[in-house]
């Protein structure tokens, strides 16, 4: 009996590091590119459609983030992949943003408050939520790296139902990188490169892959794994550096690896 092809849909929401911004913005390659092509791979019978609504210089604390998930759900016009309002029933929304609120000094309260909003609106609409932290740039503050921590912390936190972290900030490196790492990596400090997206996007679809399959094949050897970690709170570390040249230091080690 043939298996019963599936469809997976994917919101991938926030400012620009979800728009896939670089290069000044004469360049969009949005993480949700890497993300459909890992996915599509590692799920069978499963048809990805992953749309990002990213948008430049958005500020999650200002009230024009929520409204844009609740009423417009689309990039600005200027992106080259603006697309007009889709309502659709999202799986998945995976949830980047706070960047541009913590460069602003916005207490990391607020900034929590604001995408908790969100959050809560994603689920009541039928959608799990995956919510990313803020990952490092290049500029080192004293002032800055507390409010991140303490927003990065409440957001891996967070209980409820439906939802779902990510700890994308230890994982998606910037000081631990070589000279030549960032430059392929990332772009301005800030924003990533198409490459630094791709890393991005592949981390996200591993994630999102284990709790995808937790819940459509809860005995399988990934789906015990995924269990167990969650009920174990395990936390598994990463060697920084290349993820492309294990001879730099890159190793993840995880059970699923070593089978």
């Amino acid at each position: 009996m043939a298996e019963e092809h599936k469809t997976l849909r994917i919101c991938c929401f926030g400012d620009s590091l979800s728009a896939g911004y670089s290069a000044n913005g004469t360049v969009f390659h949005p993480y949700s590119i890497a993300l459909t092509k890992k996915l599509s791979r590692d799920l069978s019978n499963t048809q990805v459609v992953a749309v990002d609504y990213g948008m430049p210089g958005d500020v999650v604390s200002q009230g024009a983030f929520a409204q844009r998930f609740e009423t417009e759900g689309a990039s600005s016009p200027h992106h080259p992949r603006y697309q007009p309002v889709i309502k659709k029933n999202y799986d998945w929304v995976v949830l980047l943003g706070g960047t541009n609120d913590l460069a602003l000094n916005i207490p990391p309260e607020r900034i929590f408050e604001s995408l908790k909003r969100v959050w809560d609106s994603a689920i009541s609409k039928g959608s799990k939520v995956l919510a990313l932290t803020v990952p490092e740039r290049s500029t080192k503050s004293e002032s800055l790296d507390d409010r991140q921590r303490q927003l990065n912390n409440a957001i891996l936190k967070h209980k409820s139902p439906n939802y779902h972290a990510f700890d994308l900030m230890p994982k998606l490196p910037y000081h631990n990188l070589t000279d030549r790492q960032r430059r392929r990596y990332w772009d301005d400090g800030v924003h990533l490169t198409a490459a630094g997206y791709d890393w991005l996007g592949t981390l996200v679809a591993e994630v999102l892959g284990d709790w995808v399959e937790l819940e459509r094949n809860p005995k399988s050897r990934r789906a015990q794994r995924t269990r167990r970690y969650v009920e174990e709170d395990v936390d598994f570390d990463e060697e920084t550096g290349d993820p492309r040249e294990l001879s730099e230091g890159y190793v993840v080690v995880r059970l699923r690896d070593l089978d």
